[in-house]
């Protein structure tokens, strides 16, 4: 019997890396036809293929810039319409005093330019304390919800007005009007930096707690005021500076 696979061999040695056409039962690559198979007479790429397929990546590449381009153009985010998402992405009032972080309430109406002015401003800060500081905004002009039991809480008769929460609820100053993000930032940073400093008013009994309370008073001393401050809404009623909102 002959051996299809040995018929013709070659005397020359084998080195690895070398090819040799493609035998079925004796038969050369180019009969492969009759098996069914399908082989290749060139090994180079399809030009024209690779081509007619970059083409169409870069046709549905531009079309999905065009839509992208269409829909911005047609939709634009406008500040009203981006105080209107801060608003429902707002968290409630009730978190005020209750999680151990401070919080910026923002009291905006539409027909207010200042307010429509200071919109990118607000939404650059929420993206940058998002998770340090509670942002609440209240339209002031609402009318799915009454807003003023928070305005007359706030002693609002102006806006845009910024109030300025400490990390126990105590409203500690308000800015009006245009207020640059590099203010409301150093604002903010105190209040983070005084909201890490934990002062209890519970007294205790035992030495050793005491003497941790002595230094709790300590570090509690070492708070700092607000660099940038305007309005006290609560001058004239202290006791309401710390506000709280029924859940």
């Amino acid at each position: 019997m002959v051996d299809p696979w040995n018929e013709k061999q070659s005397s020359l040695p084998v080195v690895f890396g070398d090819s040799q056409p493609l035998r079925i039962n004796g038969a050369d690559a180019t009969d492969a036809s009759q098996f069914g198979m399908s082989v290749s007479r060139n090994d180079k790429p399809d030009v024209t293929q690779f081509r007619q397929r970059n083409v169409v990546v870069a046709i549905v590449a531009i079309a999905l810039a065009i839509g992208q381009y269409a829909w911005q153009f047609t939709h634009p985010v406008t500040p009203v319409s981006l105080l209107m998402q801060m608003t429902q992405e707002s968290s409630a009032p009730q978190i005020i005093g209750t999680n151990n972080k401070p919080t910026l309430v923002d009291f905006w109406a539409p027909w207010c330019e200042n307010c429509r002015i200071m919109a990118p401003t607000l939404r650059a800060l929420h993206e940058e304390y998002k998770d340090q500081i509670n942002f609440v905004t209240i339209n002031a002009d609402a009318t799915d919800r009454n807003p003023w039991p928070l305005i007359n809480a706030f002693g609002v008769d102006a806006i845009p007005h910024l109030a300025l929460v400490n990390a126990q609820g105590d409203v500690e100053t308000a800015l009006i009007g245009l207020v640059p993000k590099s203010i409301l930032s150093a604002d903010l940073d105190v209040l983070l930096r005084n909201a890490a400093i934990d002062c209890p008013p519970a007294a205790t009994s035992s030495s050793i707690e005491s003497s941790l309370e002595s230094t709790t008073a300590l570090m509690c001393t070492e708070r700092k005021e607000l660099p940038y401050q305007m309005l006290d809404a609560f001058q004239g009623r202290p006791e309401q500076r710390r506000v709280r909102f029924d859940p």
